[in-house]
């Protein structure tokens, strides 16, 4: 049997417990998620047709042939927050989120529809779809980061109930905040206060151990790579990193950002071949808008797959049991990807 295991992430603190022999257990309630209903694109609203039935779009691209919208991005009929028609809100002075203090908080909360096909998953479409979203993504952020009152961004995709979603159709999520939310404010101090051992970039310093390490190791481009984080909360969780160091992810150049499209695709698809088409989410960490010292961070994209829920011991004691170690996780990925691409580094062409 293997040993359980306690484990801390060395840059951001978390602590887990990778338990192998939980991964033996009968599970009763566990699915995949469910099979597309076959007329399910009749009365989808993010379907070609239906246009109506969602906000005008904040930006939309084109298929190259012309025959279709490419990635659409309309604000959210349902937001979480939504921005002032004129001033009020908080003061966007304020950073942190914190205390019991009561406070309207304004924002923009947008969806991303990621392609005119009824499809729950990208890992069904080639990568340059997957291309063509991070490059929506982009634009939008951009745009966004334009209105000085926004201080975080905040990209996520939630596919499956399990994870989330209550929309089949393949789509992600943006909401921008005049605050700096408590995750993302642990992410800039532990960037910040990184001893120097870590040298100018923590991440990119990880990054070097865990390609020397190999084990976790999954896959790299010329300007990316992936890896299974040393104490991952989730089985086969991943991470998708660039190797030049950048606080901000819609700073990145076209070469840069269709390699980790294609890395992400990758990944996307051995969800798909491999672990029976899982609930999954991914999530862009990104630096705050707006102000200074962010030097040392340096933007990643989480791939979570949700094959396990937490229960009662988790949230009685804020410790995750992983049974999946992120070895075994890498091993799946880096087996995929050679029988899908006859390297482990996938070629960009």
């Amino acid at each position: 049997m293997s040993q359980s295991n306690l484990r801390r992430d060395p840059l951001f603190g978390r602590t887990v417990l990778i338990a192998p022999e939980r991964a033996s257990r009968p599970i009763q309630t566990h699915s995949p998620t469910a099979p597309l209903h076959a007329d399910a694109s009749l009365t989808c609203p993010f379907c070609p047709g239906h246009e109506a039935d969602t906000p005008d779009p904040v930006y939309c691209s084109v298929r190259d042939d012309r025959s279709s919208w490419d990635v659409r991005v309309v604000p959210n009929r349902f937001p979480a927050v939504r921005m002032p028609e004129s001033g009020g809100g908080i003061d966007p002075a304020m950073e942190i989120l914190v205390g019991p203090a009561s406070l309207p908080l304004f924002g923009q909360h947008d969806v991303i529809i990621e392609c005119p096909e009824h499809v729950r998953s990208l890992a069904t479409l080639p990568a340059r779809q997957v291309q063509a979203v991070l490059r929506a993504y982009r634009a939008r952020c951009l745009q966004l980061r334009q209105d000085s009152r926004l201080r975080s961004a905040t990209l996520f995709k939630n596919v499956g109930a399990m994870a989330g979603a209550s929309l089949d159709h393949s789509h992600s999520q943006l909401i921008t905040l005049p605050v700096v939310p408590p995750l993302l404010e642990r992410k800039c101090l532990a960037f910040a206060e990184a001893g120097p051992e870590w040298g100018d970039s923590p991440l990119a310093r990880m990054l070097e151990q865990e390609k020397r390490d190999g084990v976790r190791w999954i896959a790299e481009t010329e300007h990316a790579a992936c890896f299974a984080p040393y104490a991952s909360r989730f089985a086969y969780e991943a991470w998708i990193v660039p190797k030049t160091p950048a606080a901000h992810f819609e700073d990145l150049g076209d070469v840069p950002l269709d390699e980790i499209g294609l890395l992400l695709h990758h990944l996307l698809r051995c969800l798909e071949e491999c672990l029976g088409s899982p609930a999954f989410n991914w999530v862009i960490h990104t630096a705050p808008w707006h102000s200074g010292g962010f030097s040392r961070f340096h933007w990643h994209l989480e791939l979570i797959p949700r094959l396990h829920q937490a229960a009662g011991f988790e949230w009685g004691t804020d410790l995750i049991i992983n049974p999946t170690a992120p070895e075994e996780a890498a091993a799946v990925y880096r087996s995929h990807l050679r029988s899908n691409s006859g390297t482990v580094a996938p070629s960009t062409e």
